[in-house]
């Protein structure tokens, strides 16, 4: 059986709330709020249960109280139409703050998505700065407008023979690329850090990109992302 330590870190890793595994493994959320807290003995079968729910998404229990990802999880979601980068900035901010780590993001053109969703990513740094989060950014060598803040992200020039116009992010176990009209994300260990290990070895060569103000900061003195 899992104890409740591994099922409160199981529920973290995923990003969950008491609602969310409540409605996953079939029980009330009473029940699930009773058990979390530690003021009901779980009979054995929905223990059991609970865990299956967790290794159907992911979960691996070890030794002691210990619980990790496993590392043959394959699972692929595509972000599409109008909300689709709102949906790809919300999913980035949830396991970021969920799994920790940084996140990185590998020939990312940002202009494009200034001109349509410059609203949609001030209030991203917004949540981004006040969790304290980091990230690394390599875009197109000779770009000097940048819209993250020095405090949460690094920028370099990436060269021109290793910009391409299909993008890509790593942040916690998954892999996004950015396609024409989508945005595909992978989840998956073993691919997310082979393409953070690609990341570095760029990054190391890349040129750091000139100090100056962010456009996240230009905003944020207006009180107010620019509609």
């Amino acid at each position: 059986m899992i104890s409740l330590e591994q099922m409160r870190g199981a529920r973290g890793l995923l990003n969950w709330s008491q609602i969310d595994l409540a409605q996953h493994a079939g029980i009330s959320v009473t029940a699930m709020n009773n058990i979390d807290r530690g003021l009901a003995a779980p009979r054995v079968k929905t223990l059991d249960e609970i865990r299956k729910v967790f290794e159907r998404n992911g979960i691996e229990f070890t030794e002691g109280n210990g619980v990790r990802f496993r590392r043959d999880v394959f699972r692929v979601e595509t972000f599409e139409g109008p909300r689709g980068f709102a949906a790809y900035l919300d999913d980035l901010l949830r396991t970021q703050i969920a799994q920790g780590g940084e996140s990185i993001h590998h020939s990312f053109d940002e202009p494009q998505f200034l001109k349509k969703s410059r609203k949609l990513l001030f209030d991203f740094y917004q949540a981004f700065t006040q969790h304290r989060l980091k990230e690394r950014v390599l875009i197109r060598e000779g770009v000097t407008e940048r819209y993250g803040p020095s405090s949460t992200s690094q920028y370099r020039w990436c060269a021109k023979e290793l910009f391409s116009r299909i993008g890509y992010s790593v942040y916690g176990n998954k892999y996004c690329i950015f396609l024409p009209n989508r945005i595909v994300v992978i989840e998956n260990p073993d691919i997310a850090d082979a393409y953070r290990k690609q990341f570095d070895a760029n990054w190391k060569s890349a040129t750091k990109v000139p100090a100056k103000e962010s456009l996240y900061e230009q905003d944020l003195k207006l009180g107010k992302s620019a509609e």
